[in-house]
């Protein structure tokens, strides 16, 4: 199913956006209000959503936006004119990949008021360790 983002003008564009069970973010580098690499940044700045895939599309080579995309948290790259087998492929390889939560054992661990224990049976049963 596709779902578009919140416009970001509207003013609880950020709460209706934690709310939402998102796996992968496509964005574009050139949009009206804001650009790829602002976008990445302010979800980034999300704790429930700091660990979703995103992927950004661009038209340019200027590498320097590679570089900043790659240091802000984009997992990935497509290049304009899409190609869809790659699109396909990318995507497919960032959904495949086991889920980033629960990534640091102490915290959630803090977090569920677990024993380590407990938390290993979860990871087990979770399949991620």
């Amino acid at each position: 199913m596709k779902r578009q983002a919140p416009d970001s003008k509207t003013s609880d564009s950020k709460t209706n956006a934690e709310h939402v069970a998102i796996e992968l973010i496509v964005t574009d580098y050139m949009m009206p209000e804001m650009n790829g690499l602002e976008l990445i940044e302010k979800v980034r700045a999300m704790p429930a959503m700091k660990d979703i895939p995103i992927l950004m599309a661009w038209a340019h080579s200027d590498m320097s936006i590679v570089s900043k995309a790659k240091s802000l948290g984009c997992n990935g790259f497509l290049v304009k004119p899409i190609d869809r087998k790659q699109l396909i492929e990318r995507v497919t390889h960032l959904l495949k990949d086991p889920p980033l939560v629960p990534r640091d054992k102490n915290y959630m661990m803090n977090k569920l008021n677990m024993e380590p224990g407990e938390y290993d049976d979860l990871a087990v049963y979770l399949r991620l360790s």
